[in-house]
């Protein structure tokens, strides 16, 4: 890869002493590596990854001509950001885009054994010894719509995010919306599923809420224990005989009043003091249309 100056000394032209070590330190330079973009050839395990340079290296023929040429496939060790025991991981897969950094003496030695350990030979930024970090990205495959107020991870496309916000919390979507669940400072956890059919609230201040706008199916093979007062807007059927316990809950429950009628009428005929017929056929249909409800 020889430069003007080095072709005119080449072909017997002359130059000065400073002309001649500015070329040869021009020259040295040429195969200095700091950094380049990449794209990934291959999926990887995310270890490793072979990458291929997108920046094409200028070289002059025997004739003088400039021509642009691709730069040798590398591998690069993949790095994830991480720190005190925990570590963001992301599937390195072909055709993704990123960057490779060129380590100033050679790692071999070192990501073999860790530690601290001695450079194997003296080359400096090499091809050889290429970090690479995913996440680096050209124009055309730039991500669309980010979020300038709260940390996301997402996916390219935006469909599924998790986004923390530093006064809104946590919040999570998948589908562009159609599940959603949140974790809200104030208001506590929300979560809807299938575009609101279904949803859950637990708010500190207004209670537990749920609404669904299908079956509602609870399946505890311990049972369930309530405590407080229950009120059902609809039918209550069973699909095995109401028990004592059931009934003794009724009883402390809105049918108290009628059962205590009923018993009231019934004393009144035992004792034969003359209770009306009529008013224990009365409490008996009442309590025929509130069991039926």
């Amino acid at each position: 890869m020889l430069d003007l100056r080095e072709r005119i000394l080449e072909l017997g032209g002359t130059a000065d002493f400073e002309e001649i070590i500015r070329a040869a330190i021009h020259a040295e330079n040429r195969n200095t590596y700091t950094m380049l973009p990449v794209t990934i050839t291959k999926d990887s395990d995310g270890k490793k990854a072979m990458l291929q340079p997108t920046v094409k290296a200028q070289v002059r023929d025997a004739d003088g001509n400039l021509k642009h040429v691709d730069l040798p496939e590398v591998e690069g060790i993949v790095h994830f950001m991480g720190g005190g025991g925990m570590t963001a991981t992301f599937p390195i897969k072909q055709g993704g885009e990123g960057m490779v950094l060129f380590a100033s003496r050679a790692i071999d030695a070192w990501h073999q054994s860790g530690g601290s350990q001695q450079a194997v030979d003296t080359r400096s930024h090499h091809l050889s010894d290429g970090i690479f970090l995913p996440g680096l990205r050209s124009q055309p495959r730039d991500l669309k719509d980010i979020n300038t107020e709260a940390a996301e991870t997402r996916t390219d496309d935006g469909k599924h995010k998790t986004s923390v916000h530093p006064k809104n919390g946590v919040a999570v979507s998948v589908e562009d919306g159609k599940h959603t669940m949140a974790w809200h400072p104030e208001n506590g956890i929300a979560a809807s599923v299938d575009g609101g059919k279904h949803t859950l609230n637990l708010n500190p201040a207004a209670g537990i809420s749920m609404k669904t706008a299908m079956k509602l199916a609870i399946d505890a093979t311990s049972g369930i224990d309530m405590k407080g007062a229950l009120g059902v807007d609809g039918k209550i059927t069973s699909s095995q005989p109401i028990g004592a316990g059931v009934l003794q809950g009724i009883l402390q429950g809105g049918l108290g009043a009628v059962i205590g009628a009923m018993m009231t009428a019934a004393l009144f005929a035992a004792s034969g003091a003359g209770a009306p017929r009529d008013g224990i056929q009365t409490v008996r249909y009442a309590l025929a249309a509130l069991w039926s409800r």
